[in-house]
């Protein structure tokens, strides 16, 4: 089994101030269509909706497709259990504030993959993958899309990692903030 989870501050000096509803909506439009937030993810499509907070969604994922039921646990966590596919699990995207009262974004997988037997060497060399994919690329482009949503392209241009879409999310969600009725 790999178990990776990483945590990314969600406000920065210098950058307008998020609260947990801001975070919290982008992560429900990214449960709705992770598109715009995951650039390895090429189809997602709801599939059926068991209640206002579960439902079931496909992805295309690294050229593979996967069933997940999805749960909103609002306001401060969505999990994503993989029900069919190559690579089974839960992964959880949580709001948590730090004792100084700050909001951070947590990643967390605990994945199997089909066919890799647990502590292999196959699975650790997976598991560090996984590690590289949660401190690099997921985050920073969760942060993106969240920031951002809807804006596919900015969030698979960005490439300086996840100081600068921690920055492009806090301004995106500051604006859809600043625009709201």
């Amino acid at each position: 089994m790999i178990f990776v989870s990483h945590a990314l501050p969600v406000n920065v000096p210098d950058e307008p101030r998020l609260d947990r509803q801001n975070v919290w909506d982008g992560l429900v439009l990214k449960a709705n269509n992770a598109l715009p937030f995951v650039p390895s993810m090429t189809f997602c499509e709801v599939t059926e909706r068991h209640s206002d907070a579960v439902f079931d969604r496909d992805i295309d994922f690294r050229g593979a497709r996967f069933t997940e039921r999805i749960t909103l646990e609002a306001p401060y966590r969505v999990t994503f259990t993989r029900i069919a596919g190559p690579v089974l699990g839960t992964i959880a995207n949580e709001i948590e504030t730090t004792d100084d009262g700050d909001l951070t974004l947590r990643f967390s997988f605990a994945l199997v993959i089909h066919g890799v037997a647990g502590g292999s060497a196959e699975d650790a060399d997976r598991g560090i993958e996984q590690i590289h994919v949660a401190e690099i690329g997921v985050e920073s482009r969760h942060s993106q899309g969240i920031r951002d949503a809807g804006t596919r392209s900015q969030a698979q241009d960005l490439d300086d990692g996840a100081v600068q879409a921690s920055h492009d999310f806090r301004r995106g969600a500051a604006r859809r903030h600043d625009a709201a009725p």
